[in-house]
Order: structure tokens, then sequence, then C-alpha cells
């Protein structure tokens, strides 16, 4: 377990772990009340909104997910830009094609026709604009 946080009302708590997910336990009966297992990788962090009713998660997968404590289930997917996103390597020499699938995999834009000037992706309406370019 990563991290742990207690709901504004002291009822519940939320709980980071290992294995990918983030669990709401019930102090009064110290039951598991949900399971919520959407995270790709080990979740590293845990916080409640003030009013009690969501709790944000943050995870080595790159995203911070909004849960609804009352039933468990995801209510939004937060994703920054991946490391590459938008790098524009047209032109860029002694990548092998290896690389280069690996860069677009990880979100870098590459253009075979060196006239096209349109080498920006727009942002998904889940992504957070980066503050750092």
């Amino acid at each position: 377990m990563f991290s742990v946080a207690f709901s504004p009302d002291g009822k519940t708590v939320a709980s980071a772990s290992h294995d990918r997910t983030v669990r709401l336990w019930n102090i009064q009966t110290g039951k598991c009340q949900h399971i919520c297992r959407l995270h790709t990788h080990l979740v590293s962090f845990v916080a409640f909104n003030p009013d009690g009713k969501t709790v944000a998660s943050g995870s080595q997968d790159q995203t911070v997910r909004i849960w609804d404590v009352t039933t468990g289930e995801c209510l939004q997917v937060l994703r920054s830009a991946r490391i590459y996103e938008n790098m524009n390597i047209t032109g860029v020499i002694g990548l092998t094609e290896a690389q280069k699938v690996t860069l677009q995999a990880l979100g870098e834009v590459y253009n075979k026709n060196e006239n096209i000037k349109e080498y920006y992706q727009p942002f998904k309406k889940s992504q957070i604009t980066p503050i750092f370019n």
C-alpha cells in the first residue's frame, strides 16, 4: 500500500496499492466497499474531494482517475501529454524505422511528405495541456 486518505466525514478510507487498485473501506465495519480496478500500473496516491463524494487516484500509468465514492465507478480520466507528444521528427536523420515507429507510439509526429506543415495533433478531451514544452 502506497497511500491512504480519510474522507472528510471520517467514515471512509481510500487506499492506493501496488496491485493497481484503489480500495474504499468503511471505517465502522472494516469492510472494503469498492475495489476500483481500471489503472494499468501501480497506484501511488489517493485524495478525497472536500465534499467527500469523489476520490482522485494517481498512478504510474500516467493517469489521474476520479472515482465516485458511493458506487466505485470511474467518473473521469485525466491524462497528460506523453513525453514525446507532438515532437516533430520530420527530416531527422540517423533514426531507424524501428526507432521512428517507437517514437510515434510515444506520441511524436512524423510526416513522410516534407511539404506538409501541419505537424501537431489536437489534444484529446481527456488530456491536460502540458505546462512545459
